[in-house]
């Protein structure tokens, strides 16, 4: 019974462990706190829970706890539009009210009015399921006054409540939530955890959950890219390009840069049905993925000048020079502070050029 891990947590076995525990000895909280990285699979992991949570006779196959398939809960598809007992809010999604005639109005939902719908919603006994489940999304994102609306409702939550919450960042999140709700970490996964849970062996599997730094959704969504080989061709001409002694290379390198966190931000957000903001913001929001394997590459050819085992990117094809102890670590330092300053709203033209022509 121990070994059981809950279906859906293949890339985070302890998790997986100790929430199939959980539901088989019937003591499953009234709240969970999904945390982890951008791309990690929160919503995934979060929705998986909760659907085996709400079946009504859990079944064990290969060590694994999964929903039955056959209940009345899981009968219908676990989606919020698509099952009587799952509500999901997420505040980066927009929410028109319907009018009489069952047409969308135009007019956007208030968050607030959303969450407070939502306290009601859980008011109400399960239809289909043994709980009736919140999920909210991105809950580090949302301001104090949509907090302390999901605050209410995860203190005096009723009997059959399951209120499934997520965040990057645990530092956003009010204190009082946190103390009322299970915290379920979900770091970064291992690249063979990536690679069986994509249920591919081939290549670009692997390149794929190499290139997503540890997170299913991102490796997943690289896979069914068909921009996956130029991206993959625009790292390694960038690992090259960062430590040339070439002025001139390291400004090429600074705008490859850029070039890239735009097409990763358009392979990572395709379909999302959001405008993306401008150029400035996109770079921001990737700049963390695209210079990952930039640093991890660095970090393994001098790893591996120790004779550590071959390790992350060393085989996406090539190697980048061995860099001395002191360029190694000055270079990682360079990185993490370019990464701060956009973050923090600095010019990403200008700190990128800065990074480049540093290294």
């Amino acid at each position: 019974m121990h070994d059981l891990v809950a279906a859906g947590f293949a890339t985070h076995p302890k998790v997986g462990r100790m929430l199939a525990g959980a539901v088989r000895s019937g003591k499953v909280a009234h709240a969970y706190l999904f945390i982890g990285p951008t791309g990690v699979g929160k919503r995934e992991a979060a929705l998986a829970f909760g659907r085996l949570a709400g079946c009504h006779e859990p079944t064990e196959r290969d060590g694994v706890l999964a929903p039955c398939g056959i209940c009345p809960s899981c009968e219908r598809p676990y989606a919020s539009d698509r099952h009587h007992d799952l509500m999901v809010i997420d505040p980066q999604q927009k929410e028109s009210r319907i009018s009489m005639e069952g047409s969308a109005s135009g007019k956007e939902v208030p968050l607030i009015d959303r969450l407070r719908a939502a306290q009601e919603y859980v008011s109400i006994r399960p239809i289909a399921s043994r709980t009736k489940c919140l999920a909210v999304l991105a809950l580090d994102l949302l301001q104090d006054v949509h907090m302390n609306a999901i605050l209410k409702t995860v203190e005096e939550p009723p009997a059959h409540a399951l209120v499934l919450l997520t965040a990057s960042n645990a530092s956003g999140v009010l204190p009082t939530i946190l103390s009322r709700c299970q915290r379920m970490d979900l770091p970064p996964a291992p690249v063979e955890a990536i690679v069986t849970a994509l249920g591919r062996s081939d290549g670009a599997a692997r390149r794929a959950a190499l290139l997503s730094g540890g997170r299913l959704t991102v490796a997943r969504r690289l896979l069914d890219a068909p921009e996956l080989p130029e991206i993959e061709e625009g790292f390694r001409t960038l690992r090259h390009m960062a430590l040339s002694d070439d002025p001139l290379q390291a400004l090429r390198a600074a705008e490859l840069c850029r070039s890239l966190c735009l097409q990763w931000y358009e392979v990572l957000n395709r379909d999302e049905g959001e405008e993306g903001g401008t150029e400035e913001e996109r770079v921001r929001r990737s700049i963390e993925a695209v210079l990952f394997p930039l640093e991890a590459a660095i970090r393994d050819a001098y790893s591996h000048s120790l004779g550590a085992p071959e390790a992350s990117l060393l085989d996406l094809g090539d190697r980048i020079a061995t860099p001395s102890p002191g360029r190694a670590a000055a270079a990682l330092g360079r990185i993490g502070e370019a990464k701060r300053a956009i973050k923090g709203n600095a010019n990403t033209r200008l700190a990128l050029e800065a990074l480049f022509l540093a290294l």
